[in-house]
C-alpha cells in the first residue's frame, strides 16, 4: 500500500483565519442565533423573517397579521429580557453597594492620615522654601 492511499490532506477553506467560524446560515440577525444544538421555534423563524424584510421593504410589506405577529414577539422578548435582568440585577446592586461602602471608608481613612502626616510635611517644604532665594522657588 502506498503512502498516498493513507495520506490525508486538507486545505481549509480558503480566506479563513485560524479560530474564527463563519456566520450562521440563517443570517436574520434579529433574533438571537440558537445555542449549540438548540433548534429555534416555528414563531423565532417567523419572527426573524417578517422582521428583515420589514427592514429591506418597510413596514408597509407586512400584513396586519404578520405585523401583530411581530410586535407581539418582540414585546415577549423585551419583557423576557427585562425581567432576567431584574434578577441579575439583586446580587450586582448588593455587591456594588458594598464596594461603594468600603470605598469611602478607605477614602476617608486615607485623607485623615494624609492630613495627619501632611502638616508635618508642609512646615518642612515652606521653611525650605523660605531658605531658597526667589529665583530658585520659580526656576528662573
Amino acid at each position: 500500500m502506498d503512502d498516498v492511499d493513507t495520506f490525508l490532506e486538507h486545505f481549509g477553506v480558503r480566506g479563513m483565519r485560524w479560530g474564527v467560524r463563519k456566520k450562521a446560515a440563517s443570517g436574520d440577525g434579529s433574533v438571537d442565533a440558537p445555542a449549540r444544538g438548540k433548534q429555534r421555534s416555528e414563531d423565532a423563524r417567523t419572527a426573524g423573517k417578517n422582521l428583515q424584510r420589514s427592514k429591506k421593504q418597510g413596514v408597509g410589506s407586512l400584513s396586519n397579521q404578520e405585523l401583530k405577529s411581530l410586535n407581539e414577539r418582540m414585546n415577549l422578548e423585551a419583557n423576557y429580557k427585562q425581567l432576567n435582568a431584574k434578577q441579575k440585577n439583586g446580587a450586582r446592586k448588593f455587591a456594588e453597594d458594598i464596594a461603594l461602602q468600603l470605598a469611602k471608608e478607605t477614602t476617608k481613612e486615607l485623607a485623615k492620615s494624609a492630613i495627619k502626616s501632611g502638616a508635618g510635611a508642609t512646615k518642612e517644604i515652606l521653611k525650605a522654601r523660605k531658605e531658597l532665594p526667589m529665583s530658585a522657588m520659580w526656576g528662573d
